[in-house]
């Protein structure tokens, strides 16, 4: 028995931040990573790095305003899985949220800045 992809259907809580957190962040980077050394490169380097802090970053600093979207969609999620009384739904979502946390928290994510080019220098 073969599925299509036109038979995949997102409905839960966890496969959208599955999508925001793991699928298009890592998506983002691979792409940034492999044209490092053109111009579009250097524009994905920096939609990758703005993308982690501005929407998907759930610890909101409201003075540049980093991680107020993230934190948003994070509520979002995990209130419709609440509101559904899908309790698996809410407990994959709130691994997915805890772990999205602690890479933002321990600022994980400036591991990967430097494997990236974000200015066309020629001495990088």
């Amino acid at each position: 028995m073969q599925k299509n992809l036109k038979d995949i259907k997102v409905t839960k809580s966890w496969q959208y931040l599955a999508y925001l957190y793991l699928a298009l962040y890592g998506i983002l980077f691979l792409l940034a990573f492999l044209l490092k050394n053109t111009g579009f490169g250097i524009v994905l380097a920096s939609l990758f790095h703005n993308y982690g802090l501005y929407v998907i970053q759930v610890i909101p600093h409201f003075s540049n305003f980093t991680g107020v979207i993230g934190a948003g969609l994070a509520l979002f999620f995990l209130g419709w899985a609440v509101k559904r009384k899908d309790w698996p739904d809410l407990i994959l979502s709130l691994v997915l949220v805890g772990l999205n946390f602690l890479y933002f928290f321990f600022q994980w994510n400036y591991l990967l800045v430097p494997l990236l080019r974000f200015v066309n220098n020629p001495t990088f």
